[in-house]
């Protein structure tokens, strides 16, 4: 079973046009950097984990793939208009504020909205836990499948995902650099979008005030947000545009649909 699901993603990486390998640092930049950034840069990286023994004869896994043959890449249709709507990411520090900014935006440009895990692996989301590797291998099968989804719905109305490639990349690179000093600077490789990996029109980075929380917390005011934003903001293709949900969820969702306006209409 496992030899007869190995071959057919061999075949489904061809046919999706999977090309490229992983990016490897060179020795200048591994001596500085390190070279355990978790970031996959291609479809065939992420399959590698699920491959690697002894994760290749685990069931879960074994379920995954096939799930993600068989329902995630079952079926295609042919595009019904040569001009595209746009495809938007909306990314942040704060899930619900992220869920319900995605959400009102959907509503207000009349797109179609996607959750950051590809409906055809959500029975699958919490099988592996928090710092596991095939965790992350899941999600960066979830953003291949969504990325195949978007195609198949683009043609005809635009697409608002909340959640994408770029916010796992960003907090793997965020977790191995602990100070702003240390994270990599625009133009560095390590943010270079997979060739395999459709890419968003647009990223929105939404970042969540402090006092705006309505619970406590230990972590020292915006000690992770500020790194994060930070590496939001080396990030120079897709274009990202970083708001904030000061003003109020419905004015940060009327900024946003302002700016996909002038920039798609």
């Amino acid at each position: 079973l496992l030899v007869y699901h190995k071959m057919n993603l061999i075949l489904l990486i061809f046919c999706y046009g999977v090309y490229t390998i992983g990016y490897v640092l060179t020795q200048k930049e591994e001596s500085r950097y390190g070279d355990n950034v978790p970031i996959f840069y291609s479809l065939r990286s992420v399959l590698d984990v699920f491959y690697t023994r002894p994760n290749a004869g685990r069931p879960d896994t074994q379920k995954i793939l096939y799930a993600f043959e068989n329902y995630c890449f079952s079926h295609f249709s042919k595009p019904l208009y040569k001009q595209r709507k746009p495809f938007i990411v909306v990314e942040g520090d704060h899930k619900t504020s992220i869920d319900i900014i995605s959400r009102r935006l959907a509503r207000r440009i009349g797109a179609t909205l996607l959750q950051s895990v590809a409906k055809c692996l959500q029975p699958y989301k919490r099988v592996f836990p928090q710092g596991d590797p095939l965790r992350r291998a899941f999600y960066g099968l979830s953003m291949y499948a969504i990325a195949h989804k978007v195609k198949q719905v683009y043609n005809r109305y635009p697409v608002v995902t909340n959640g994408y490639w770029i916010e796992q990349s960003v907090f793997g690179i965020g977790n191995q650099f602990q100070t702003i000093e240390e994270i990599p600077p625009s133009g560095h490789p390590l943010y270079s979008w997979p060739e395999d990996l459709l890419k968003p029109d647009l990223i929105i980075y939404v970042t969540f005030p402090d006092n705006l929380h309505l619970t406590g917390t230990t972590r020292p005011p915006n000690a992770w947000k500020k790194r994060l934003e930070y590496i939001y903001r080396q990030i120079l293709d897709p274009p990202v545009v970083i708001l904030s949900t000061a003003p109020g969820f419905d004015n940060v969702t009327a900024d946003i649909e302002d700016i996909v306006q002038e920039r798609f209409d």
